[in-house]
């Protein structure tokens, strides 16, 4: 007897743990559907600064880093107010991967989203598919599942009447940061701004004190360059084009 009653305590554990696990992932699902929606609101920061851990970090190529609940939220606001005027995302196949702690652990998902950007050289609204995936770290706080860190990783934001075969990304200038997929070579960033062959060095800089920034692309890959060459990670953008007035410092 005294062996089933052991067989059925270590069973009674073993749903209690299925059952945690369950209502764990059911949870982090909520928390980016949480994130969707506040995204849909015009990326809402009262709705989206709790998603996140007070360290929390976002962070995406052409849009920036930002570290801290607090600069997150802000920093997404003003993306929304710069360059994204309406959304609609669909957070897509969520795959989550708990630790064995139970506190933590990583979330990927699909993004698709229709959204309205304005036009580059008109600042008119255009509609847009963007298309992407996010990877994520997650953690339990309190009993609370939060975002510590959270990568979008752009695949296309493509105008709706051009489409992606056409133009994948916007082309680029003076205030947004360029898009290319680079080959294997060495190349030289514009910084001084006057070069016709945006984003990359003509010459134009000869009888300045600009220098251009040499890039070695080893294999192929997306890369998302400067062009309004105030970064300070040249030759990559790192939101500074966005104009956002945040110390970027972890709350």
């Amino acid at each position: 007897m005294s062996s089933e009653i052991q067989e059925l305590k270590e069973l009674l554990l073993d749903l209690r743990r299925d059952i945690g696990r369950l209502q764990d992932l059911e949870s982090i699902k909520y928390l980016i559907t949480s994130y969707a929606r506040g995204c849909d609101r015009g990326n809402d920061p009262v709705m989206i600064a709790p998603l996140f851990a007070e360290d929390g970090i976002w962070e995406s190529a052409g849009f920036g880093a930002y570290h801290g609940r607090r600069n997150v939220a802000a920093a997404l606001k003003g993306i929304a107010g710069e360059k994204i005027w309406w959304s609609l995302h669909y957070m897509i196949s969520p795959q989550i991967e708990l630790d064995p702690s139970g506190l933590g652990g990583k979330a990927f998902w699909y993004l698709w989203e229709s959204a309205t950007i304005p036009d580059s050289d008109t600042n008119k609204a255009e509609s847009h598919w963007i298309g992407g995936t996010y990877d994520a770290e997650v953690v339990k706080r309190d009993g609370k599942w939060l975002f510590s860190k959270m990568v979008l990783n752009l695949n296309l934001a493509s105008p709706y009447n051009e489409g992606w075969v056409n133009q994948r990304f916007p082309r680029g200038n003076d205030h947004q940061p360029y898009f290319r997929e680079l080959e294997p070579d060495s190349y030289f960033w514009c910084a001084c701004g006057r070069s016709k062959n945006q984003p990359f060095c003509d010459g134009s800089h000869k009888g300045t004190n600009h220098r251009p920034v040499e890039l070695t692309i080893e294999k192929r890959q997306m890369v998302v360059l400067c062009g309004c060459k105030r970064t300070g990670t040249g030759p990559f953008c790192d939101g500074t084009h966005l104009n956002l007035k945040l110390d970027n410092k972890a709350d």
